[in-house]
């Protein structure tokens, strides 16, 4: 059976097959003419190169072949491996300046058909796009502040502008107006992008990004001529495929030099939108004829750095949006004012920006070599323990050479090994540390041993009953270290940090010493910078400063505290910018450190205060004042309980008058009950009977006696009564009634 050359079907033997299909051509004789020279040469099929199978095989990478399933038949460790290797390449970019366009503008196309609600993605593919969208545009706006986007939306086939470009986060959290429906149509939001970016000037990126959904593209024409159109006007394409990878989707971005990719999940769909936040490299261009290839030449931009109205301002209206309002900004070319920046102004064309974000912008086109990886700290170099810019103190200097020996520092002991190049500073205290504990340190030898002397009059670290090693007699100290006394260093010798007893005392100390013990010298002598000098250094000479950084705590927060000595005489402060010594300030006067000040306070409105420990004095009128408020409450307290007894007195009074008022009132009900009594045996008829006549008798004889017969009794003549009537009662009349 003779195969066709063009068929696809590669067969062993094809070439015996392919020469007798095709007859006699050139290439038969070509093989017989290589055969007749009698060298062995490799075969090559028009379609095909040397030794390999067709043409468009040779760029095509086979994706199950890079993948391999690991022991348990999972390919979950070889997915992870490609993502994990492509972060690794973006970490590893090259580090060297880079051309880069710092204004950028990019057109956002979502695809809002209906394949975006599909669920591969949690929640869905919809919802996912958005929400990395909207933290896509609050990073890209933070990396590029000179750079504009917009938003386009696919859905049913046509391309939709969405929202308002200034207010692209808000459109883009509205997700009711975004809700998914219909087909995608690539062509028709790629040519709206692109309309709307012909009008920019060429030296600014003109990018399109495309988060697509779909595996179809339901075009009106040929999606190839706006290919061309975008490569024409230098539009980049980027796209970020949620479902597969189609071919007209990696062609758009190959032939405009963008990026395609393929989200495996949520972690990998996020990682390849925020590849495109960086602006990307210019592509290398043409300059003339002859000359090679090479960058552009550079072009020079116009820009205008405006005037920032407070809110107090009167309100004024402004050319963007005809609104009223009293913040804003003025161009400097013709006043006009804009709500925000960058922009351009609508008057004079002027690109307005603030240099804040031209400065930021520039951090792209200069980046910072990749870190590299330090495990251990043997063999690195000798790490500066100063600023060469500022002579501070570097209060990190490196952290891997204080947390290498975290974890035995400080617990040997006597006799145990130690190594003294782990002797260092404690981290903001700069308290000398070592391997060994409080009691030794680490001698020549490697081995720890007992200390030899102590600079503190009490050493820390040591019991109650330990025996201390001794201090250092006149004309020597004792080291950091406290291996043993030396003797005094003289002018120029090296030092330990802080440490200005180390230091030899000039030959008039009482001129030079610090009587007022600010820490500014010992005797005469300081430490700065770690050599030996005098404090002897007069108004407008040369001077050194050093400045160390302590670590400072206030409540549950920590600051910097910075403390700057200098060798100028005391009354004197050496100037940190000038290096001079000048003359120290008064009460009142400005200042910017506490050194300026006479009393080491200058407060935080920038005027030197009273010293930190002079006491608060008061004026007499403060005592008067206390005074009389002391005595006045006194008084106050005295009335309002005289004012609380009374009352209490009244309504005590009240109760008892209110008591007999009620029993006088019962005892009246009485006295008419017993009259009403009488009167009724009196009524009674008594039919000319004997015992009516004595009956009545004997009631008319004893109507005049109580009913009850009492005791009688002798009354006080104490208390008066007032009964309803108005009558008047004593005990006297109440007890001859009884």
């Amino acid at each position: 059976m003779d195969v066709d050359s063009d068929s696809d079907i590669s067969l062993l033997g094809d070439e015996d097959t392919r020469a007798k299909g095709k007859g006699k051509g050139k290439a038969t004789e070509k093989r017989k003419k290589d055969s007749g020279k009698g060298k062995t040469k490799e075969v090559s099929h028009p379609f095909t190169g040397p030794n390999q199978a067709y043409t468009w095989e040779a760029s095509y990478t086979r994706s199950w072949d890079t993948v391999q399933e690991d022991e348990t038949g999972s390919l979950q460790g070889a997915v992870e491996d490609l993502m994990a290797r492509g972060r690794r390449r973006r970490l590893l970019a090259p580090a060297a300046a880079i051309r880069r366009t710092i204004i950028r503008h990019l057109v956002l196309i979502l695809d809002l058909s209906s394949s975006m609600t599909d669920r591969d993605m949690r929640p869905t593919r919809f919802d996912l796009a958005l929400r990395y969208s909207r933290e896509f545009v609050a990073e890209w706006f933070d990396q590029n502040p000179l750079g504009q986007i917009g938003v386009v939306g696919m859905r049913a086939g046509l391309g939709e502008r969405v929202g308002n470009p200034q207010d692209v986060l808000k459109s883009l959290g509205d997700r009711a107006k975004l809700e998914p429906s219909g087909d995608p149509s690539l062509q028709n939001a790629i040519e709206m992008a692109r309309s709307s970016m012909s009008h920019l000037p060429t030296q600014s990126s003109r990018e399109i990004l495309i988060i697509f959904g779909s595996l179809t593209t339901c075009d009106p024409g040929n999606i190839h001529d706006t290919l061309d159109v975008c490569i024409k006007n230098k539009i980049r394409i980027s796209i970020v495929a949620l479902a597969a990878e189609m071919k007209i989707c990696r062609e758009l971005c190959e032939k405009t030099g963008g990026q395609f990719g393929v989200a495996m999940n949520e972690g990998h769909f996020k990682d390849l939108l925020f590849e495109l936040v960086p602006p990307p490299a210019q592509r290398a261009a043409t300059r003339a004829a002859g000359s090679g290839v090479g960058n552009p030449p550079a072009d020079l931009m116009m820009m205008g750095f405006p005037t920032r109205l407070p809110d107090t301002s009167p309100p004024s209206l402004c050319v963007c949006h005809s609104d009223m309002k009293s913040e804003g900004f003025l161009c400097p070319r013709c006043m006009a004012k804009v709500c925000d920046v960058p922009t351009d102004c609508d008057i004079c064309g002027l690109m307005i920006v603030s240099s804040p974000h031209l400065a930021r912008s520039y951090h792209h086109l200069f980046p910072v070599k990749p870190y590299e990886a330090v495990t251990s700290a043997a063999g690195m170099p000798e790490l500066a323990s100063t600023c060469h810019a500022s002579t501070m103190h570097l209060l990190l200097p490196t952290l891997v050479l204080y947390f290498s020996h975290l974890v035995s520092a400080g617990s040997q002991t006597k006799g145990q090994s130690c190594a003294s190049a782990n002797n260092r500073l404690q981290i903001g205290t700069y308290q000398f540390y070592s391997d060994c504990d409080s009691e030794t340190y680490c001698s020549a030898a490697g081995i720890c041993e007992l200390k030899g002397c102590r600079k503190d009059q009490y050493p820390f670290g040591y019991a109650q009953d330990a025996v201390l090693p001794p201090k250092c007699p006149t004309g020597q100290f004792c080291p950091d270290e406290g291996d043993a006394c030396q003797p005094l260093l003289t002018v120029g010798s090296p030092c330990q940090l802080n440490r200005d007893d180390q230091c030899e005392a000039p030959s008039n100390p009482e001129e030079l010493a610090d009587t007022l013990y600010y820490g500014r010298n010992v005797n005469g002598a300081v430490c700065l910078n770690n050599v030996c000098m005098w404090t002897n250094v007069t108004v407008g000479q040369p001077c050194e400063v050093e400045n160390t950084a302590y670590i400072a705590y206030s409540g549950t927060s920590e600051y910097i505290d910075v403390v700057s000595r200098g060798n100028c005489k005391v009354g004197l402060y050496c100037d940190a910018q000038q290096l001079i010594c000048m003359q120290m300030k008064a009460i009142g006067e400005s200042c910017d450190a506490d050194k300026e000040c006479s009393s080491f306070n200058c407060q935080s409105n920038g005027v030197c205060g009273d010293s930190a420990d002079t006491p608060n004095e008061f004026g007499i009128w403060v005592y008067v004042i206390v005074g009389m408020s002391i005595f006045g409450g006194m008084f106050a307290t005295l009335v309002s309980l005289f004012m609380i007894h009374r009352r209490q007195r009244d309504q005590e009074r009240e109760k008892r008058a209110q008591y007999w008022r009620e029993q006088n009132a019962f005892r009246q009900n009485i006295l008419q009950m017993r009259e009403t009594v009488r009167t009724s045996i009196l009524s009674l008829p008594g039919n000319g009977s004997n015992r009516s006549t004595m009956c009545s008798r004997a009631v008319s004889d004893e109507s005049s006696t109580p009913i009850l017969q009492q005791q009688t009794y002798n009354a006080s003549g104490l208390r008066n009564f007032v009964s309803d009537d108005g009558s008047v009662y004593d005990e006297a009349s109440m007890s001859e009634r009884r």
